[in-house]
């Protein structure tokens, strides 16, 4: 995971966190806030 981290936060520091925030709320197995997560995705500019 760290490394994963690491290679998007050389070109984007947002991406990495939004990353590892998606991934953790799937492997936690909470459908509803990994929806919301995506929804928010999308939306962003």
């Amino acid at each position: 995971m760290p490394d994963l981290a690491d290679r998007h936060s050389v070109a984007d520091p947002d991406a990495s966190q939004r990353c590892l925030h998606f991934t953790r709320l799937r492997l936690c197995g909470d459908p509803v806030a990994a929806r919301d997560v995506r929804r928010a995705h999308r939306a962003r500019p």
